[in-house]
């Protein structure tokens, strides 16, 4: 079914109906949505669904117009704390949430997390793509809040089963904010990484509680990463998802061998001409 648009909101169906509003036609995510029809980085969302349980609660750092906060509430039923420190972008976060129905399961904050209490600005906007917007934590005491993972009454008495991480350059400082959370729950750590160097900085960082990177995914390649001790559910081992993770693997390859052969035949037909 194709998707409907109507000024800057896009409509999904996946057994139930979906509609995100986003600030602009031209941005990249609402492009993504109006073309698949689907949720922005659904087969990510997806790979990491099997895992989730109705009740299960959902961390999503830098949750922009809410993509993925509403999936993981609508598509699997999770609690979701959902963290957007862009006033415009938090907005649309807040108009989604309501529009989709999903407020009883999805808590809004409109603050980062960081490493450790402080302050932030903006460092970098375009409204045309909310999704790339920068801070720069700053030695001030206003402006944009930052407070740790560890430090949110919310996760004093309950246990986090996923944590997704994209905030354009504060993956680290997120993370190093979450160290308590990480070693006691193990959630899954789903993360952007724009850049090989902060790959390994985050990847090194994780280590040191158990955790390696098991699939990348997206343009910007967003990484999952499972604790050596993460907690299986009842229905979905870590040899299921071992297989499906090779399947999706074994896919992504094909993929990129038939557009590597559309490439070559173009490239020969430009030599001829």
């Amino acid at each position: 079914m194709s998707p409907q648009v109507s000024s800057s909101v896009a409509t999904i169906t996946r057994g139930r109906e979906y509609s995100l509003e986003f600030a602009s036609r031209t941005d990249h995510l609402f492009q993504s949505v109006v073309q698949t029809g689907n949720f922005y980085e659904s087969k990510m969302l997806d790979a990491v669904f099997p895992f989730l349980r109705e009740g299960d609660l959902v961390i999503d750092v830098g949750a922009n117009v809410g993509n993925h906060s509403i999936y993981f509430a609508g598509e699997a039923g999770c609690r979701v704390l959902a963290y957007e420190p862009v006033a415009e972008a938090y907005e649309l976060l807040e108009r989604n949430i309501s529009a989709n129905g999903v407020g009883h399961l999805v808590g809004s904050r409109n603050y980062a997390l960081g490493e450790s209490r402080s302050w932030a600005s903006v460092s970098f906007q375009n409204n045309e793509n909310l999704g790339a917007t920068s801070l720069r934590v700053q030695g001030t005491t206003s402006g944009i809040a930052v407070r740790r993972l560890d430090s949110i009454p919310e996760l004093a008495d309950t246990s986090v089963r996923l944590i997704k991480i994209d905030v354009e350059g504060m993956e680290i400082d997120v993370i190093k904010g979450s160290f308590e959370t990480l070693d006691r729950d193990k959630p899954i750590v789903v993360c952007e990484c724009q850049t090989e160097p902060l790959f390994d900085e985050v990847a090194a960082n994780l280590a040191m509680y158990g955790y390696k990177a098991t699939e990348c995914f997206n343009s910007t390649p967003t990484y999952i990463f499972l604790a050596k001790d993460f907690c299986e559910s009842s229905d979905y081992s870590m040899g299921e998802y071992w297989q499906d993770a090779v399947l999706r693997n074994s896919r992504r390859n094909q993929e990129l061998s038939s557009e590597l052969q559309r490439l070559r035949r173009l490239f020969d037909l430009s030599q001829r001409k």
